[in-house]
């Protein structure tokens, strides 16, 4: 989720949105994500969602003879538990792991709504409305369904804090609808 983040920070930076190739690719397959999620009655012969319960899984790490887990345990607690830390994780209780013809795409997540698992390459593209999601060349925001469109300023003006919350996400989705440019 951090390089995710990363790149969505990466390309709002810039006036132009330009970055590099990873950033770019990063960050459309994070939309492809939040694509299928949003259209998920359209996918759900190829897709599946599945919840995680954070607590829980923090409750298993913690429990884990495994030192390691134990430790892991206490370094998500932390994190988790911390006010408004960079991954906003004290405002979630569950994420959502999106499975595409069985293999993990990516999923929800408290920083950039939705995060590429970036195994891209083992799924085969989706064709969508004159469209390919997870395909080779990355689409922009803007080159996507209308309604997809209007979910994302929706998102900007409904979610209380989305600008201080998801900085990244929201500097790119201002551009795309000032400039019509590539993110």
């Amino acid at each position: 989720m951090e390089s995710v983040r990363l790149a969505f920070q990466n390309l709002a930076e810039r006036m132009d949105l330009a970055g590099t190739n990873e950033d770019q690719r990063l960050v459309s397959e994070s939309l492809d994500v939040g694509e299928v999620f949003f259209n998920y009655d359209k996918f759900d012969q190829l897709a599946h969602i599945q919840v995680i319960d954070i607590q829980a899984i923090l409750d298993q790490l913690h429990r884990s003879a495994d030192l390691g887990h134990h430790r892991l345990s206490e370094m998500l607690s932390e994190v988790f538990a911390q006010g408004e830390s960079p991954y906003n994780a004290r405002h979630f209780r569950q994420l959502f792991a999106l499975q595409v013809n069985g293999q993990l795409v990516g999923g929800t997540s408290p920083t950039t709504f939705f995060f590429t698992a970036g195994t891209s390459y083992k799924v085969k593209p989706i064709f969508f409305q004159n469209r390919l999601l997870f395909g080779v060349t990355p689409l922009a925001l803007y080159q996507r369904d209308i309604d997809y469109q209007k979910f994302w300023y929706s998102l900007q003006k409904l979610v209380p804090g989305f600008r201080q919350r998801f900085r990244g996400v929201a500097n790119i989705r201002t551009k795309c609808s000032m400039k019509n440019v590539s993110y």
